[in-house]
């Protein structure tokens, strides 16, 4: 079994959602997407097929949905990312099986396909497939698209995908539409779009034979070139003090300083960085603190 949890803000568990705060389900969800009026979608599978199950904000199943709550899309392939976008369509990501290319799927606000995107309401686009993965997918308030991309080559880095509204690369990102980050084993873990467009990747990268691990963050500038003034190359590399450190997720606050979050040697890790990626003295006097408790990336 699976389950769906919801707490109050005070973090208590909500009694108005399913059982006790609880939802228990007899499926794997691969993502999730909470929806403007309060309901929700769990992406699944069934043989293959991509099927969306809707939750009333209760926690209950919608059986007005597609049948008896769950939307069998049609489409064979295994969700990765997922968004609602500004319009109300749902954009999904994917793979399908024996095959690394990425796809894209796109569905009406009712769940169903929208045959004006692509064929059928799937696109392929040329490079993002074979060697790359998308890890991360992010709306714009403009509409365009940013992607942030494990890349495997020889040794893995990553990369950055802009593309506009209508999902086609936008030309005015890095000439093509990406930029790769070549910092040796980059595995990116997340980005943040700053207000000006700027665009803070974080991940990790593993060393002694995978043995340990340290952060690293690199910084591009709004039309997708590296930013010189981060680090050497636009990267920084950084620890919580750990020999196994690992970056989960990352924000920028309004004063354009770095906020990452992860483990270290299975304890939790914050790590706060100035605007030019140097460790803030100001938070824990050392920039970084990691939790006595256990913790997780998950």
């Amino acid at each position: 079994h699976h389950y769906l949890y919801r707490f109050t803000a005070n973090g208590q568990t909500d009694p108005a959602f399913g059982t006790n705060g609880r939802v228990d389900f007899n499926f794997y969800a691969s993502n999730l997407l909470l929806l403007a009026d309060g309901k929700i979608l769990l992406l699944s599978n069934d043989l293959d097929e991509l099927v969306i199950v809707r939750l009333l904000s209760n926690g209950s199943v919608d059986i007005n949905y597609g049948f008896e709550g769950k939307n069998y899309t049609g489409a064979y392939f295994y969700a990765s990312n997922a968004l609602v976008q500004q319009s109300g369509k749902i954009l999904i990501t994917g793979t399908r099986q024996g095959t690394s290319a990425n796809l894209f799927l796109r569905l009406e606000p009712d769940g169903s396909r929208d045959f004006s995107f692509g064929t059928d309401g799937i696109k392929l686009l040329s490079f993002i497939q074979n060697d790359r993965y998308i890890i991360v997918m992010k709306e714009l308030p403009d509409g365009k698209l940013v992607l942030g991309c494990s890349m495997y080559s020889g040794t893995t880095y990553a990369a950055i995908v802009r593309l506009t509204a209508d999902v086609n690369y936008d030309l005015t990102f890095s000439g093509d539409g990406e930029q790769q980050l070549t910092y040796s084993g980059f595995q990116l873990s997340d980005f943040e779009v700053m207000g000006d467009n700027r665009i803070v990747v974080g991940g990790h990268y593993y060393f002694s034979n995978f043995a340990r691990a340290g952060l690293v963050f690199s910084r591009l500038k709004a039309n997708g070139t590296p930013d010189s003034t981060f680090g050497v190359n636009s990267s920084r590399t950084h620890n919580f003090g750990g020999l196994f450190d690992e970056l989960k997720s990352i924000k920028v606050q309004p004063d354009g300083k770095i906020i990452g979050v992860g483990s270290s040697d299975g304890r939790f890790g914050v790590i706060r960085l100035t605007t030019t990626g140097t460790t803030d003295a100001t938070f824990n006097s050392t920039g970084k603190t990691v939790t006595p408790f256990a913790g997780s990336t998950s």
